[in-house]
C-alpha cells in the first residue's frame, strides 16, 4: 500500500508541474500602495500646474476725484480745532497747476464754540491748508491752482 500512496503523491506532483506555477495574487498592501502612488502623483501634477498660473497684475489707478474730495476733508479736518463740526462745499478737483488739488470752503467751530464763517481751503498730495493760515500767500495759491 505504499507503493499507492507513492504513485498518487507522484501523480499530483506531475500534475502541478503541467499546470506551472500558481498565479501571484498582490497582496492588500501593494494595491493600497499603488493607489497612495497615484493618487500623490496626480496631486503633484495639479499642484506644478496650479503654480505656473500668474496672478492678474494689480494695474495702478489714480485715485477718483470723490476719492481726492475725501482725502482732502480728512487732511483738512485734522487742522481744525472740532474736526467734527467741518461742514464743507463747493469742492472741486484742480488740474491748473498740472497736480489735482482740491479747492473748495469749511465752515468750522472755531476756538470759542461759534462756527469761524466759510472758509476756502487747498488740498492735495501732502499739502493742506486754509485762508486764515497765511492770508498774504493764500490768495496767490487760490488763484493759480484752483
Amino acid at each position: 500500500m505504499g507503493d499507492a500512496g507513492e504513485v498518487a503523491d507522484l501523480k499530483r506532483r506531475l500534475a502541478d508541474l503541467e499546470r506551472g506555477p500558481a498565479p501571484k495574487r498582490r497582496s492588500g498592501c501593494a494595491s493600497a500602495a499603488l493607489l497612495t502612488f497615484l493618487v500623490v502623483g496626480v496631486l503633484i501634477v495639479v499642484i506644478g500646474l496650479l503654480s505656473t498660473c500668474t496672478p492678474s497684475r494689480t494695474v495702478y489707478e489714480p485715485p477718483s476725484d470723490t476719492r481726492r474730495i475725501m482725502d482732502a476733508e480728512d487732511a483738512i479736518k485734522a487742522k481744525l480745532r472740532d474736526p467734527s463740526s467741518a461742514r464743507f462745499d463747493g469742492q472741486q478737483v484742480s488740474r491748473r497747476s498740472g497736480n489735482p488739488v482740491v479747492c473748495g470752503y469749511v465752515n468750522a467751530k472755531n476756538g470759542f464754540g461759534g462756527m469761524s464763517g466759510r472758509t476756502r481751503f487747498i488740498a492735495g498730495g501732502a499739502i493742506a491748508m486754509t485762508e486764515d493760515e497765511d492770508r498774504e500767500a493764500f490768495p496767490l495759491v487760490w488763484d493759480r491752482t484752483c
